[in-house]
């Protein structure tokens, strides 16, 4: 397992950054490609990926100029959520470019975050859909021997909210390079058992994020500083060794801290991504003092 921190492609910061994560123990840096957080939004879509190709290039090349690695690219489907993908020759292309330059680089895997409707939003012709478009991208990206990880938070009443949904789409969806971007704050909020998951899920965890929460999904669900949620993070970890996880580990949505290190608890989904340099730091140091014991 190696700790990872992503950073994003267009941050003016960048480079300060990957010398900051380095000396706090990261070995992985996953890179954020989303064409909707791209600054000059007026641009079409074939314009925005000449140049965000460029960025992710010339990034990647400072990742590995001081020694770290990238082998994640995080997409971002809210303008192309994969129930299009079958049928939006557009899109496929872009999707096809885009595996084209993760294989140039080395990267492995492709994480990204779906829209995730309320049940009653969706019938069967969305499932149908859906599942195409799942297909679809995973025939893609095994072209260029990459991984699909998909992001599936399991909110309350949403369409993917019980762990028999997630069995049910890897059934259907039927291909060994689609796997789930495992969210230990999406599962714990949804009442399940964290190892017991990690085991269930064991052949389809490529990507695995790090939280720590206290409630539930419906109610009382807060971000809590790592170590003081409910999660049992040393078991999940060991839980993650049993089952061979060799993947990256990034935690994410933790609450800013104070220079006092105080208990204060954020709202769910209200971190930011210019983090504080402390909140960063601290997550970072815990995080390596929690994998070196073992």
């Amino acid at each position: 397992m190696k700790l990872a921190f992503p950073l994003e492609l267009f941050r003016a910061d960048f480079t300060e950054h990957l010398h900051l994560l380095q000396d706090c123990g990261v070995v992985e840096v996953p890179l954020y490609f989303m064409a909707n957080d791209e600054p000059a939004c007026e641009m079409s879509l074939g314009e925005k990926s000449v140049r965000m190709f460029e960025a992710l290039n010339h990034h990647i090349d400072q990742i590995k100029k001081v020694g770290l690695k990238c082998q994640v690219l995080y997409l971002d489907f809210r303008h192309k959520p994969a129930d299009v993908m079958a049928d939006d020759i557009n899109a496929q292309k872009w999707f096809d470019a885009v595996c084209a330059q993760c294989q140039q680089h080395g990267i492995k895997d492709v994480g990204f975050f779906p829209n995730n409707p309320a049940r009653e939003q969706t019938d069967t012709e969305w499932d149908n859909n859906q599942l195409a478009g799942y297909r679809m991208m995973s025939d893609i990206a095994g072209r260029y021997h990459l991984r699909i990880s998909v992001h599936l938070n399991m909110i309350n009443g949403s369409r993917y909210s019980k762990a028999e949904d997630i069995d049910d789409l890897f059934l259907k969806v039927g291909e060994d390079n689609f796997g789930l971007l495992f969210c230990f704050g999406c599962i714990a909020l949804a009442g399940l058992d964290l190892s017991d998951a990690i085991f269930n899920w064991r052949k389809r965890i490529f990507i695995v994020h790090l939280r720590d929460v206290e409630g539930y999904w419906g109610g009382n669900a807060v971000e809590a500083q790592f170590g003081t949620g409910r999660i049992k993070l040393a078991e999940a970890i060991s839980a993650l060794r049993r089952i061979s996880y060799d993947g990256i580990l990034h935690p994410e949505h933790f609450p800013v801290i104070s220079s006092e290190l105080s208990d204060d608890k954020s709202p769910l989904f209200t971190h930011a991504w210019d983090r504080k340099l402390l909140s960063t730091t601290w997550t970072l140091g815990f995080w390596r003092g929690m994998l070196s014991a073992g």
